[in-house]
This record gives C-alpha cells, structure tokens and sequence, in this order.
C-alpha cells in the first residue's frame, strides 16, 4: 500500500503533532499573566526567555510580533530576549513587515533590533 505522501498529497501539518513549548504556547495565546509570572520569576526566566521552537526556531519575540502583541514584545525585550533569526533566517523584524503589524509595534521593534545588534556604545563608521 502506497502511503498518502507519495500520491502528492500536502505534507502533514507537523504542528497538529507538535504542540508549542509551554512558554511559547503563553505567547501564542497572549496570555499577558502567564508570560508576565515567567518573566517575573529568574529561574524560570532564565531558562525559558530563549526557548526557540523546534520546528519553526522562533522565539518568544518572533511569535509575539507575528500576533501584532506590542506589550508581550516590550517585555520579552525588557527581560532581555535575544534577538536572533529563526530557521528561514528572518528577524523579528521581518516577521513584523511579512505579518503586517500595526507602526507602533514596527516603530519599537525596529528601535529595539537595532539596539541589541548595534549597541549605542559602538560607534558607527559614517
């Protein structure tokens, strides 16, 4: 018996399978409370901040931009999120020019890209 994947079916929706890790899960949700108590909490934070999807390589930030959540980002940056590509090389702020979020969230996650990757002591060459 051929199986469904040779007849040229789609491929599977992996994530029907595989849910996202907890933390991440919060983000997805925009469940303010339960990312703030993560955030609020340093051994939690430090082990859970940086948690990338397996699937994807998002971080927290990549899926709190992609759902246009402006105050979750502002916290994951302000608890020190790395800024860092996921598995197609895209930055948070790619995810948000792709997802078409609102200038606010655009504005400040441009503002703070640029800072983590080109810090203000650094001086720029003209």
């Amino acid at each position: 018996m051929l199986s469904s994947f040779s007849t040229g079916q789609p491929e599977p929706d992996l994530r029907k399978y595989a849910p996202l890790p907890e933390f991440l899960g919060y983000v997805w949700l925009g469940d303010l409370a339960r990312t703030r108590m993560v955030l609020d909490n340093p051994l939690a934070r430090e082990r859970l901040l940086n948690e990338i999807d397996p699937i994807t390589g998002m971080n927290a930030l990549h899926i709190a931009v992609g759902r246009n959540n402006l105050e979750i980002a502002r916290l994951l940056v302000e608890a020190g999120i790395k800024f860092i590509p996921d598995n197609e090389g895209r930055m948070p702020s790619l995810i948000a020019a792709l997802c078409d979020v609102s200038e606010e969230l655009v504005d400040y996650i441009l503002d703070a890209e640029g800072k983590a990757i080109l810090p203000e002591d650094t001086e720029q060459q003209p």
